[in-house]
């Protein structure tokens, strides 16, 4: 009995690790480590001479980025994990929030990416950039949020297109971007995107573990 119940708990260990993985981490509706990331429908400048080439690079893969960008999203990873008021990052952003009657408490970030330029050496000279991204992790879309030198930036001409798979908008610098979504009204992430509730789950293991306690206790009492 001794050996079940060292085994039992060993499962139990192995299981809460491997949930504790998948855990939600401060204002993010799930570890953007679990996420895809967006990918690049469109991306032009309006200067026609600019030969800037646009790069998507989800946080799970932020290990390929430049020294600086790979810091930049670090940073940005380590504020939304803290668990901030994301409406306290930007003014126009709160305000954007309180219009539409949404509470503070019910926004999380569900995806963190970089978008950065390539080939353009003179591209200070050139103008916005027009962006179309593919995520699923735009369900409940609130906003976007950008991290520009040390500032956030509501880009307020971010909209999901009817496709509910789409992100349009148009911006001039580029770094890291957040996804805000509203969580009260359901899941936020698509399934495909790995998120599970493990809650049943952790309590059918708590259920086992005691009842294997009690088990052993009354049998040891049977024999005493």
């Amino acid at each position: 009995m001794k050996k079940f119940l060292a085994l039992l708990m060993a499962v139990i260990m192995v299981l809460t690790v491997s949930i504790t993985a998948f855990a939600t981490p401060g204002s993010f509706v799930q570890s953007p480590s679990n996420n895809n990331g967006p990918e690049l429908v469109e991306g032009s400048n309006e200067d026609e001479e600019c030969t800037a080439e646009l790069i998507i690079t989800p946080y799970k893969d932020r290990a390929t980025l430049p020294a600086k960008a790979l810091a930049d999203i670090e940073k940005v990873y380590g504020i939304i994990a803290a668990g901030v008021d994301l409406t306290s990052l930007n003014a126009e952003f709160k305000a954007f929030v309180a219009s539409k009657g949404l509470l503070a408490s019910n926004l999380a970030v569900s995806d963190l990416f970089d978008v950065s330029y390539y080939n353009c050496d003179i591209h200070d000279f050139h103008g916005y950039f027009r962006i179309k991204l593919s995520a699923d992790t735009l369900r409940n879309f609130v906003g976007l949020l950008h991290y520009n030198d040390g500032v956030w930036e509501f880009v307020d001409n971010a909209k999901v297109l009817p496709d509910g798979e789409t992100l349009e908008f148009s911006i001039k610098d580029l770094s890291p971007f957040a996804i805000v979504v509203d969580t009260s009204k359901g899941s936020a992430v698509s399934p495909e995107t790995g998120a599970e509730d493990y809650t049943a789950f952790v309590a059918v293991i708590t259920s086992i573990a005691a009842a294997s306690v009690v088990f052993v206790s009354l049998k040891k009492k049977k024999y005493e």
